[in-house]
């Protein structure tokens, strides 16, 4: 009896094992790609080798360098604050089929934070010059990849 329930444990181990191993092997189709877009980030992958599965967490993060200038409301423009925002992190269920995932996925648009942009009173807006983002790291599979910015 205590044979055939070590025999059962090592069974069952063998088998979850070998569902995680074979999910580990993520290969990249082709390159990804990252494009600044603005005021958000969008990110184009193709990878396989994920496995049996029919979705998985993906997660990208990215610094991001603000530039802003002040409007008054008689249209006069001055110049604004620029601040750094970093550690910016994005988690996302991405679609798998027969174990390959490829798509798009385009971050939030970058909303300006008015306490950062130092404009000078409260009769001036804050707005939106430049928005630069840096230290892209795109996570799937348990697989990091650093796409180029253009």
């Amino acid at each position: 009896m205590k044979t055939n329930i070590s025999a059962f444990v090592f069974f069952l181990f063998a088998l979850f094992s070998y569902g995680t191993a074979s999910a580990q092997h993520p290969n990249v189709k082709s390159p990804v790609t990252v494009k600044d877009i603005g005021t958000q980030l969008e990110i184009k992958y193709d990878i396989s080798g994920l496995g049996n599965i029919r979705s998985t967490q993906a997660t990208l993060t990215y610094d991001i360098h603000v530039e802003t200038q002040c409007r008054n409301h008689g249209g006069n423009v001055a110049p604004g604050q620029s601040y750094d925002d970093d550690d910016h992190i994005d988690t996302f269920t991405i679609p798998v089929n027969n174990g390959r995932a490829r798509g798009t996925y385009t971050t939030k648009a970058i909303v300006i934070d008015q306490s950062k942009a130092d404009c000078p009173n409260g009769g001036w807006t804050a707005e939106l010059a430049d928005v630069t983002f840096s230290n892209v790291v795109f996570k799937i599979g348990g697989v990091q990849y650093y796409p180029p910015l253009p």
